[in-house]
């Protein structure tokens, strides 16, 4: 399946993939985005593509490892810059993503992948796996996976083939951590920002206190995973909510509704940061199909 257009195409054709996960445009402008997703037998593949930084939050799909060969230099996954050369894998059940750019990720059953992994006594995989480490490949590396993904994405690719392939990456692959520091800190605030995105707006230290850590410490985390500043992350996931809320076919709110609904008091700001945000004022806000 092929979705495109708008963040809200991405969250729809992970959905379709078992994901549940919450999208949050970190770089203001109209974006442009391509999701491209398939299966074979019980794995999974998907190629996603957006052109401004954005934030994926949210559970992992329960009983599948994940695997992720991130296409642009600048992409960052759980807080840390990954180049083209690195894959991840997440033994995590929380998925928190930052990127710009093409992302590759394939699911296999975590049961089955175990099995044979004991069956081939590839025990080295099994310890990656365990650490939830990434891999650092080379370049030869790097193109084969590439090369199988997108046959996969065809339908040319057989779920066997594609775990033979990943258990010689573990195998032989380096190992290179993956979660930095800051990262469960991190989660904790998407979590808030989104529970509250229709309350009454949190001050900093309202936000440190919920959180239970420094104004500094925070700040510090938050801006250099984020690009901005707490306050402004707060904001941008409050418009985000907008904006999903706008792009609802069945709704029938009104742009004041909304706007009121997320706690914008101010209507000329609300448009004016929605508009430098989106790229389009909030009356303009192109309908979901």
């Amino acid at each position: 399946m092929n979705f495109s257009g708008r963040l809200e195409a991405v969250l729809e054709g992970t959905g379709s993939l078992g994901y549940q996960l919450r999208g949050t445009q970190l770089d203001g402008g109209r974006i442009d985005t391509n999701i491209q997703t398939a299966t074979a037998g019980s794995a999974s593949f998907f190629r996603v593509f957006v052109d401004r930084r954005c934030l994926f939050a949210g559970p992992e799909p329960s009983g599948l490892l994940a695997f992720t060969l991130l296409e642009s230099g600048d992409c960052n996954t759980n807080g840390i810059a990954v180049n083209t050369q690195r894959m991840s894998t997440y033994s995590s059940n929380e998925l928190h993503v930052v990127h710009i750019g093409g992302a590759l990720r394939s699911h296999l059953p975590a049961k089955a992948f175990r099995k044979r992994l004991l069956q081939m006594n590839a025990y080295r995989a099994l310890d990656v796996l365990d650490s939830a480490a990434g891999l650092q490949l080379n370049t030869q590396q790097s193109q084969d996976y590439k090369r199988l993904h997108q046959a996969a994405l065809r339908h040319q690719l057989s779920e066997l083939q594609f775990m033979d392939f990943i258990t010689a990456l573990l195998e032989n692959g380096d190992d290179s951590p993956i979660e930095p520091k800051g990262t469960a800190l991190l989660q904790r605030l998407v979590h808030l920002a989104h529970t509250e995105a229709e309350a009454e707006p949190l001050s900093l230290m309202e936000v440190c206190r919920h959180l239970n850590i420094g104004k500094t410490t925070l700040s510090e985390h938050c801006r250099t995973t984020y690009g901005m500043g707490v306050m402004q992350f707060l904001r941008h996931v409050r418009l985000e909510q907008a904006r999903i809320a706008l792009a609802h076919p069945g709704h029938g709110w009104s742009v004041d509704d909304v706007r009121m609904r997320y706690r914008f008091s101010n209507r000329a700001r609300f448009a004016a940061n929605y508009q430098k945000a989106f790229g389009y004022l909030p009356s303009a806000t192109p309908k979901r199909p």
